[in-house]
């Protein structure tokens, strides 16, 4: 039990950030879509 709890929150926070840090990839995309600035 405590030797799970810690990994599943792990998992949780990590696919967590992965989504955000896909969110924010793709936001950047469309920004430099709509201004492409180089």
């Amino acid at each position: 039990m405590q030797i799970s709890f810690p990994q599943k929150a792990y998992v949780i926070i990590k696919r967590a950030l992965s989504v955000c840090f896909a969110d924010v990839m793709r936001k950047r995309c469309t920004l430099h879509e709509l201004f492409p600035f180089k």
